[in-house]
């Protein structure tokens, strides 16, 4: 799937909801290629953070980048964390009821880490953005009406910081997009460098050639 013949950016991932911030940053200028890379589980006692940030650069080095020369290939991984637990995405409802109760009325942690890869560069580069979030003191009712619509399987911790009838948050600290699952402004600030630094060699060797 490709949304421009001169695509600039290739993203890592089906997720919709990186694919809809995308399109906002860069509109009509990127190609999507899914990851073939299968998500295991945390390491013993591996951090959130180092956890995002591991399965992220798994994620990008699966996308063989030679197909796509001189184009930025960016992957997101992204987790909660409460209490020292990390929280990926329910494989039940019991599961997901369990999650959503255990963040209820608190505050928790997550992270997104964003990793690019692009031939200009030697290795991949992970960056990773951690938000504060402190949920509501929603009802069991609520949480079990949210788990019968069926979308919570496919997020991390359970829920879509974005939905606008279950609305779970009181308060967020930090990126609000790094919740949503991709913080758009640290991935441009990474890009913007690279390219800057790229330019910069350009320049140096034509100078070095005069």
């Amino acid at each position: 799937m490709t949304n421009s013949s001169s695509p600039i950016l290739v993203l890592a991932s089906k997720s919709p909801r990186r694919i809809e911030i995308i399109e906002n940053a860069w509109p009509n200028s990127f190609a999507i290629q899914p990851s073939g890379y299968k998500e295991d589980s945390p390491d013993k006692n591996e951090s959130v953070q180092a956890y995002t940030a591991r399965i992220a650069l798994e994620k990008v080095k699966s996308i063989y980048i030679d197909k796509y020369p001189n184009k930025f290939c960016v992957s997101a991984d992204t987790a909660v964390s409460v209490d020292g637990n990390i929280l990926l995405k329910p494989s039940s409802k019991i599961e997901a009821i369990k999650m959503l109760s255990k963040l209820r009325n608190r505050d928790h942690i997550v992270s997104t880490s964003v990793s690019i890869n692009i031939l200009a560069i030697e290795d991949p580069i992970v960056v990773s953005t951690i938000t504060r979030v402190n949920f509501r003191n929603y009802s069991d009712e609520e949480i079990n009406n949210y788990v019968a619509t069926g979308t919570v399987f496919d997020k991390s911790g359970g829920y879509a910081i974005q939905d606008k009838k279950f609305q779970p948050a009181r308060k967020i600290d930090g990126c609000y997009l790094n919740v949503v699952g991709l913080p758009i402004c640290a991935l441009k600030q990474q890009i913007d460098k690279i390219s800057s630094d790229f330019a910069k060699s350009i320049k140096l060797l034509s100078c070095g050639d005069c």
